[in-house]
């Protein structure tokens, strides 16, 4: 494993830990519940831009609901342009792995 990714591991399970000082866990827990935690806490902003952009590209439409939050759904006259994109990035994908990797 490299440094970088103990180093990341490690200030994510401090960092719940330090947040939470009282938690306990086994390994399982850690993995699934801390470091879940730690997953969710630094990608939100980076997923709000993903949809943010997705809105921008018309792609997903967004309404305010009547609870006061953002909905989120696909814009039906777009649905050929996302399939497309999605059989896109399928296809990339697919170059980018070498044919022994694929079972992975």
């Amino acid at each position: 494993m490299c440094l970088l990714q103990k180093e990341e591991i490690a200030r994510a399970i401090l960092g719940y830990l330090a947040r939470n000082p009282k938690a306990q866990d086994t390994l399982p827990g850690i993995i699934e519940w801390w470091l879940l935690d730690h997953q969710i806490r630094t990608r939100t902003a980076e997923i709000k831009n993903v949809v943010d952009d997705l809105v921008a590209e018309r792609l997903i439409l967004k309404r305010r609901g009547s609870d006061f939050q953002h909905h989120y759904r696909i814009n039906p006259k777009r649905q050929r342009r996302i399939a497309a994109l999605i059989e896109e990035r399928a296809s990339a994908r697919k170059q980018n792995v070498s044919p022994d990797q694929g079972d992975l």
